[in-house]
C-alpha cells in the first residue's frame, strides 16, 4: 500500500472516529430517562451497579477517542490497543445479562452500548494504522 493511500485511510478513520465520538454524546443524552430508570435498580451483591459498569466503559473508551480527536493519535498505541481489546462491552457479565434479559426495553441505552462497542473496535483498528 502506498504511503498516500495509507495516510488517506488513517485520516478517514480519524474522521469517522471523531464523528462517532460526537454521535455518542447525542445517544447518551437520548438515553437519559433510561439511565435514570437503571439508577433506581441496585443489587448489593454486585461490586458495581449496571449503570456504574456502563459509566466505567464510557469513560475509558471515550477517553481514548478523545485522544484521537485532539491529537490524531493514541498515546502508547500498543498498550491502548491491548486495553481496548479487553474492554468488550458484552464481556461485562452485568451488562450482558441485562442487555439480553431486558427484552425490547431500554432501546436508546442499548443503541448507545452497541455504538460504544463499535467505537472501541474502530479505535483498535486505528491503533494498527502505520
Amino acid at each position: 500500500m502506498s504511503e498516500s493511500v495509507a495516510n488517506h485511510n488513517l485520516e478517514s478513520a480519524r474522521i469517522y472516529i471523531n464523528l462517532l465520538f460526537d454521535e455518542l454524546i447525542v445517544y447518551y443524552q437520548n438515553a437519559k430517562e433510561e439511565r435514570q430508570r437503571l439508577s433506581a435498580r441496585y443489587n448489593p451483591d454486585e461490586e458495581f451497579t449496571l449503570l456504574e459498569e456502563i459509566e466505567l466503559l464510557t469513560g475509558d473508551i471515550r477517553g481514548y477517542a478523545s485522544q484521537v480527536k485532539i491529537s490524531g493519535k493514541l498515546r502508547n498505541e500498543e498498550e491502548a490497543a491491548s486495553k481496548l481489546q479487553k474492554m468488550r462491552v458484552f464481556d461485562v457479565s452485568t451488562i450482558e445479562k441485562w442487555y439480553f434479559e431486558s427484552g425490547e426495553d431500554f432501546w436508546h441505552l442499548k443503541l448507545y452500548l452497541k455504538m460504544l462497542d463499535y467505537l472501541r473496535c474502530l479505535l483498535i483498528e486505528y491503533s494498527h494504522f502505520k
